[in-house]
């Protein structure tokens, strides 16, 4: 399974950023556990294919974003993808924005709430594309730790690359969660 969870996130990476730029710095990733803390999260379900996932993302976080200006609420941490399927052709997500203040559904714009949940983390340095090795990464302590995964993972964007344009400074937090 870790190794469908691996080659899912190498196709994913590669649609999201197809603009990424050359000369990237080499990235030094590392590994841990953590806790993440239970939040609030306004979230867009959607599915995109191989062509327009980083696309479908962008769009739903415009969604998110026009919710939160309505609604009056902050953003209070980077945007963030859940990942819920497997397929190499067809990417089932969550497309999510952190939040603070009181929410409600909108539309096709979700309240939802994070438990508080143990995770392996990677904290991954590159451009998007180079994420697979992160994974790799998580996948490689999980077995080595004997570790069980409860089946979330996700890809917190840190960075934004409209404003940080070296993509080897962009920082992509990527979460599995385990028992």
């Amino acid at each position: 399974m870790l190794k469908k969870i691996i080659l899912f996130f190498a196709l994913v990476s590669a649609c999201i950023n197809v603009n990424a730029q050359s000369g990237a710095k080499e990235f030094k990733p590392s590994v841990g556990q953590t806790t993440v803390k239970q939040f609030q999260y306004l979230a867009v379900h959607d599915s995109g294919d191989i062509q327009n996932i980083g696309t479908k993302l962008g769009f739903c976080y415009g969604q998110i974003m026009e919710v939160m200006g309505k609604e009056n609420l902050k953003q209070s941490g980077p945007v963030f993808a859940i990942y819920y399927s497997e397929s190499s052709t067809n990417f089932d997500f969550d497309a999510a924005i952190p939040v603070t203040g009181k929410m409600s559904d909108m539309n096709n714009v979700k309240s939802k709430v994070m438990s508080e949940t143990k995770a392996v983390v990677v904290h991954y340095y590159g451009p998007y594309e180079g994420t697979p090795a992160g994974h790799e990464m998580a996948s490689k302590y999980i077995m080595e730790n004997n570790l069980t995964m409860t089946g979330l993972v996700w890809e917190e964007y840190v960075t934004d690359p409209g404003v940080e344009k070296d993509p080897g400074k962009w920082l992509t937090n990527i979460y599995y969660s385990i028992k």
